[in-house]
């Protein structure tokens, strides 16, 4: 090892946890200090409410804003509730996306208990059909990215593109891109029509993720229409920025392990988060 790999500090970009180890805090650090939030009761009177929240809201994302928005209580050391209308919806659209996850997985373990109920799991071993599973949320695997934890990460393009008006450039090589933890209001601003467009969402995340893009290395500077750079971007990056993207946003695994009755294995089942059958009583 040379002497200037040994002065080389590598920064870790996150560490590993479990629901039931952290609690109702954030995940992912956003320069608040105070990390920490609580939910008001959730009574009829406030089931009534989400219902019609649901039947206006334009799609998932801002349903799920709209909900935390009436059941915050306490949110990073301030009273939630006693916030403007302003303040709140930057607050929570601006919230990076893995955060916004996490407090609604803490929120049904708040309010339903930490036991989830899965009427039929298919064993990925033996095929065969596990009936009435219950996984433990609390075991549900986070990872966290602290104060000290890198929050951006380069990526290299595979295909370098070359992007038209930056800087004095009239055209300008992009060969990689500074990739941030994705912000809340990317699946806010997926058209309910569209949710269902794997490729549609993708795009959307991608550009709340990318923050700037380089050139051999080095930081272009000059405006940069991201909307245009992502449809340039070709296939095998668009595959490979997906991955970088969700293991650097980081946050809650959306699965849950189990061990099978019948070949006695280990195995994990993906959580159905959706509104409808996760806080509803044939999850219990």
């Amino acid at each position: 090892m040379t002497e200037e790999n040994e002065n080389t500090e590598v920064k870790e970009s996150k560490r590993k946890t479990t629901l039931g180890e952290l609690g109702n805090r954030l995940p992912i650090y956003d320069g608040s200090e105070n990390t920490e939030f609580t939910f008001r009761e959730w009574d009829m009177d406030m089931e009534e409410k989400l219902s019609d929240l649901q039947e206006e809201a334009a799609n998932v994302g801002a349903f799920v804003r709209s909900m935390m928005d009436l059941l915050l209580d306490e949110f990073k050391g301030k009273d939630y509730q006693s916030l403007g209308k302003e303040e709140k919806i930057l607050a929570l659209s601006q919230l990076h996306f893995p955060n916004m996850m996490y407090m609604y997985m803490a929120l049904r373990v708040e309010e339903l208990g930490h036991e989830l109920h899965f009427e039929n799991v298919q064993c990925p071993h033996c095929q065969k059909q596990i009936k009435d599973f219950i996984a433990d949320l609390r075991g549900l695997d986070v990872e966290c990215k602290d104060k000290e934890h890198e929050a951006i990460v380069d990526y290299e393009l595979r295909k370098p593109i070359t992007m038209p008006g930056i800087g004095d450039a009239p055209n300008k090589m992009v060969t990689g891109l500074r990739i941030a933890v994705s912000k809340w209001d990317s699946l806010e601003k997926v058209p309910s029509e569209k949710a269902a467009n794997a490729e549609f969402v993708k795009k959307a995340i991608f550009n709340s993720a990318i923050t700037g893009c380089t050139n051999n290395g080095e930081l272009v500077d000059g405006f940069i229409d991201t909307k245009a750079l992502i449809r340039k971007i070709k296939k095998i990056d668009i595959e490979k920025i997906g991955k970088v993207v969700v293991e650097n946003n980081a946050g809650p695994d959306m699965k849950l392990s189990g061990n099978c009755l019948h070949c006695k294995k280990d195995f994990e089942t993906q959580i159905n988060w959706g509104y409808e059958s996760f806080f509803d009583s044939s999850s219990l």
